[in-house]
């Protein structure tokens, strides 16, 4: 099953109301299938009837990203700090 990506528009009471980004199209759910910290304007992913928020799932690979970067940094700095001393 493919992912769907959604925005957040509308909180009325218990109940969410998100508009599918591809089609336009809104569906209306519970509240509490939301991720607890989705606000209007969140952009959600639905993929196998979970929902997450994706700038937490982006925020996440971009530490992860960056983290290798730090790693591949200290190791060409190590490494050019032996070819010096020899």
């Amino acid at each position: 099953m493919e992912a769907k990506h959604y925005i957040l528009t509308k909180i009325d009471g218990e109940y969410a109301y998100l508009t599918n980004v591809a089609t336009g199209d809104e569906i209306f759910i519970a509240l509490y299938l939301l991720p607890a910290d989705a606000d209007i304007g969140s952009r959600i992913k639905c993929e196998m009837f979970e929902y997450s928020l994706e700038e937490y799932e982006n925020s996440l690979q971009n530490q992860d990203n960056e983290s290798k970067s730090n790693i591949e940094s200290e190791n060409e700095t190590a490494e050019k700090s032996e070819s010096d001393n020899n």
